[in-house]
């Protein structure tokens, strides 16, 4: 008899139940569209979403064809943890209307609810080659983790827009998205990052991490639009955030980790790119001033040639410390040009101070022997304040100076080769003359 009685009761509670739900219902389909969004908004603010869900079906029942609609019902679906009902409403939404790219991502965070992890990777990766940013991903505690976690995954989902961007953009702020609803409805508020805050070593810990990750997608972009100086500056600032790892200076072992795996993806994607450029550019450099070198050797101009050389050396000077055996190599063999080019300046240098001013060419002359022409010249020298004259003709050596030997004699100059490298006196110049240098 008890029994019975219980079972009755509960027949009366479900009955009664049901008659209430049905009033509801009937209720709210009376109810015209602007009133049941107001509703369903109020509900989503309280966190209703038994209510907001009746509310939002009706909606979505009445217009069949409304594609936010139906978001918004998956997403209040997935909000009250039916995993199982949410997800084909997701890929119904994205059936009408490919490019909803909140759909991609509600689907995401139900796949990384139920630890299907390559799933919800494969749905992240389509949000991103349709443009949905990956800082918003980010902010999403059960997307968080493959993307902090996987360093490999995260450049490859901002790396599947390079081509259709422009590189100067920030990468984490994709103009191609369009939202689709407006902030706080369908779904929670994204959580927010801390801030940063001087002083306090976790965040500036954190930052330097995400800016390392930030430079690498740069880098990446630049390369793509052939923007080569961009990359070259950016993998510096790239090295002197990894710089901090190598010091001891970040110490939080979670984004140790991170920057030392960012580092070794840069080492097996954009180094060997940059590296080419590098070597390229370092080429170029140095043989740019060394070509003005010989500009300078040729016209003996003695003091643009020091400058040019110290400007050579500068280039060359980093490449020779390098651990890159091919960088060593290539600078020593532009060092060693370098040096016998500057060596024969040197040379020249030497004569223009020690060997020219105690000349003076004070005549040419042109004598007959055996029916030839033979040029003379006659020059006075100067050796411990004592002035000798000499008269040369060609392939003589002045007194006492067997490295300075005539080659050729002209109307006004003499051309000679001091220490193998040519030289020449002009008529007039000299000691006692203004013109003297």
């Amino acid at each position: 008899m008890r029994i019975i009685t219980s079972c009755l009761l509960t027949v009366t509670v479900l009955l009664i139940a049901g008659s209430v739900f049905a009033q509801d219902t009937t209720g709210v389909k009376e109810l015209p569209d602007l009133e049941l969004v107001a509703k369903y908004d109020t509900a989503m603010r309280t966190k209703n979403y038994q209510d907001a869900l009746i509310y939002i079906r009706e909606l979505m029942e009445r217009h069949e064809k409304s594609v936010d609609y139906r978001y918004k019902f998956a997403n209040t679906t997935l909000l009250m943890a039916n995993l199982q009902a949410a997800d084909p409403e997701f890929e119904r939404v994205l059936e009408l209307d490919p490019n909803y790219l909140e759909a991609y991502l509600g689907q995401a965070i139900i796949y990384a609810r139920q630890n299907n992890e390559k799933a919800a990777m494969d749905k992240m990766l389509d949000a991103a080659r349709k443009g949905y940013p990956v800082r918003d991903m980010q902010a999403v505690p059960e997307l968080r983790r493959y993307l902090a976690g996987n360093v490999r995954f995260f450049l490859k989902m901002v790396e599947a827009d390079v081509p259709r961007v422009e590189h100067t953009r920030d990468p984490f702020l994709n103009p191609l998205r369009v939202k689709r609803a407006e902030t706080g409805e369908g779904g929670e508020q994204p959580e927010e990052l801390p801030e940063i805050v001087e002083g306090d070593p976790e965040p500036i810990q954190r930052d330097k991490m995400i800016k390392m990750k930030d430079l690498l997608v740069l880098i990446q972009q630049a390369l793509a639009a052939g923007e080569e100086e961009e990359a070259r500056l950016k993998f510096q600032q790239f090295r002197d955030l990894y710089r901090d790892v190598e010091l001891g200076r970040i110490t939080k072992k979670e984004y140790n980790e991170q920057m030392t795996e960012t580092w070794k993806v840069a080492q097996e994607t954009v180094y060997p790119r940059l590296r080419k450029i590098e070597l390229r550019k370092f080429r170029e450099e140095v043989r740019a001033g060394l070509d003005k070198l010989y500009e300078d050797y040729k016209n003996q101009n003695i003091e643009a040639a020091r400058q040019h050389n110290e400007e050579i050396i500068n280039m060359l000077d980093p490449k020779l410390k390098s651990s890159d055996a091919e960088f060593v190599a290539l600078a020593k063999q532009f060092d060693q040009e370098r040096e016998e080019l500057f060596n024969r300046i040197k040379i020249l240098e030497e004569f223009q101070k020690n060997v020219r001013p105690f000349l003076r060419l004070t005549a040419t002359i042109i004598r007959m022997n055996l029916k030839q022409q033979v040029h003379v010249a006659l020059l006075e020298t100067v050796f411990g304040g004592e002035v000798k004259k000499s008269s040369l003709g060609v392939s003589d050596s002045l007194p006492r100076m067997n490295d300075f030997i005539v080659l050729r004699i002209e109307e006004d100059r003499l051309v000679a080769r001091y220490k193998g490298e040519q030289v020449e006196v002009l008529m007039g110049t000299g000691f006692g003359s203004s013109e003297s240098p």
